[in-house]
């Protein structure tokens, strides 16, 4: 992996030293430019190591990052956030952000909210540069993998079956 030092470092510092499946083979896919990995859906089991490889590509590309000492605070952080809607005014910009990463992906796209939230922010991404997509689940419902397949077209696909 060509990444930063410190983030190599800190992998090192807690013992991240073997990549669990699903990293092992979603990790090479979402550290490409993006031209070649537009889309990506990924569903394994929980607790399988999906939440480490998107925090991993996020942390390797994004220059900003807010920290909550709890998971009550960082709700109560994504509440402002959302009640001032920064990226629906056009008032934050996402002229120049590379990655969208979904987390539980088939349960946001399950739901109508959700749904066209997530949607919204994807259309307001840029079109002068690409933007990788990915989504992550430890599920995707029958029903859900139409609208997948719109969100993410033509998407790279990692899946792993309980084992």
């Amino acid at each position: 992996m060509n990444r930063h030092t410190d983030l190599l470092r800190r992998l090192f510092d807690i013992n991240f030293s073997k990549p669990s499946k699903i990293q092992e083979r979603a990790l090479p896919l979402l550290l490409r430019d993006p031209q070649t990995a537009k889309y990506m859906l990924s569903q394994s089991p929980t607790r399988m190591g999906k939440t480490a490889a998107f925090v991993l590509t996020m942390l390797s590309r994004v220059d900003a990052l807010c920290v909550a000492p709890s998971r009550e605070r960082a709700c109560q952080i994504m509440a402002v956030v959302k009640s001032m809607d920064y990226i629906k005014r056009r008032i934050l910009d996402v002229s120049e952000v590379k990655i969208l990463v979904l987390d539980e992906a088939g349960n946001m796209l399950d739901e109508e909210n959700f749904r066209e939230q997530c949607v919204r922010i994807k259309n307001m991404l840029p079109r002068q540069h690409p933007t990788q997509i990915v989504l992550f689940s430890s599920t995707f419902p029958n029903h859900v993998r139409t609208l997948v397949s719109r969100f993410a077209p033509n998407a790279n696909k990692v899946e792993l079956k309980k084992g």
